[in-house]
């Protein structure tokens, strides 16, 4: 693992997506080891790991660093001390958490959302959230404590990217949401849905505890802030990932949300059906989430 390390910082081309990829398959198949003490070594290699990170994915693409943070997942899925695990994600998690504290500093700020104005920002939050997104993959019900600690100001940029999604197409028209500002606002739009339905789907566990607090605590704040959103936007401008989202809400959590059938067939289901009742051809994202 060291040696692969090693080759992370070599510029060959394809040396660092094989470094990636290898040690994404080593920490799938030896994840337990990890987290453990081996003989001869004072700590569990996840702490050496985690210590010297900045300087271990210091020359690597977006992609590649999402990779690390997936494999680095794996060994948090397998730690069995639930404390351990929290303080080892916090410190994992610590680098993309300082860039998101930035954003959502300046958004507090912000009352016109010049800064989600930006491409460059938006760049920079799409890049935390698939962060996130990778390490919520693999490291399962470990992942709440991190996602507890944005999920709030992650629902405020939603909110406040929809707003200004909304906006633009009411000044340009339909065309708008061809245009690389509103493409990448909804990058990041799609970016939180995706985060949400990784972490149902793996976060969240199959026992009457974990489903009753993800329903009572996360839920109902949830579908507030995309049904509506949904349903309001025009065709162009709808996210599958919102049929995608409620999909899986529903599959993990059963009757615990039966109060939101009505609101989700009023907003989700009725203006998706127009959609794609045109014809057989358009949004077949859309088409797929909805069956």
């Amino acid at each position: 693992v060291n040696q692969l390390f090693e080759f992370m910082h070599e510029f060959h081309e394809g040396v660092q997506d094989m470094a990636c990829d290898t040690f994404i398959k080593i920490t799938r198949k030896c994840r337990r080891h990890f987290v453990f003490s081996q003989p001869g070594e004072p700590r569990p290699f996840i702490e050496e790991i985690i210590e010297r990170l900045p300087q271990i994915i210091c020359d690597l693409q977006p992609s590649q660093v999402h990779t690390f943070y997936r494999s680095v997942g794996c060994m948090l899925e397998a730690e069995p001390d639930r404390m351990h695990a929290e303080r080892h994600l916090a410190d994992l998690m610590a680098m993309p958490n300082s860039s998101w504290d930035a954003v959502v500093s300046g958004l507090s700020a912000d009352s016109g959302n010049l800064l989600l104005a930006d491409i460059d920002t938006l760049k920079t939050v799409s890049n935390i959230l698939k962060c996130n997104i990778a390490t919520c993959s693999t490291s399962g019900a470990a992942f709440i404590s991190q996602l507890s600690r944005c999920f709030m100001d992650m629902l405020s940029v939603y909110r406040r990217t929809s707003t200004l999604v909304s906006e633009a197409v009411g000044r340009q028209g339909q065309v708008a949401t061809k245009t690389p500002l509103v493409r990448a606002m909804r990058t990041v739009k799609k970016d939180c849905l995706r985060l949400l339905q990784q972490f149902v789907q793996v976060g969240v566990q199959n026992t009457a505890d974990s489903q009753r607090a993800f329903a009572d605590s996360f839920a109902p704040p949830i579908f507030e802030a995309v049904l509506t959103d949904y349903r309001d936007n025009i065709p162009a401008a709808r996210d599958a990932e919102v049929l995608s989202l409620t999909a899986a809400i529903v599959d993990k959590l059963g009757l615990l949300v039966i109060a939101q059938v009505d609101p989700i067939l009023m907003t989700v289901f009725e203006p998706t059906l127009a959609m794609i009742s045109q014809d057989f051809s358009d949004f077949p994202e859309h088409r797929q989430a909805f069956f």
